[in-house]
């Protein structure tokens, strides 16, 4: 979950299964980028895909995924997350 994008992917996960164009236009990546996400993701075990004609959906399989993004959605609605610089080279800001 170190890319941003596979974060927002497990958040729009949370309420069930999304297809590929679901996902596309929520996250406003590019397909190709996107499916590599899930693809990695899926060989960790945290989501999976099943085909219903020529559309593939994905859900969250994770439950130590869904916890982390729990525990980050909490800390967010009570605005409680890190404001400021990541520690390392060419770091950039939380926000």
């Amino acid at each position: 979950m170190g890319f941003s994008k596979r974060l927002l992917i497990l958040l729009h996960l949370m309420d069930g299964e999304r297809s590929v164009s679901e996902l596309v236009s929520l996250i406003r990546g590019s397909r190709t980028t996107l499916s590599q996400h899930l693809s990695g993701m899926a060989k960790l075990g945290i989501v999976k895909s099943r085909t219903q004609g020529k559309r593939r959906f994905y859900s969250c399989t994770s439950e130590q995924a869904k916890m982390v993004v729990s525990f980050l959605s909490d800390l967010a609605d009570r605005d409680e997350l890190p404001i400021g610089k990541r520690s390392g080279k060419g770091s950039s800001s939380w926000r």
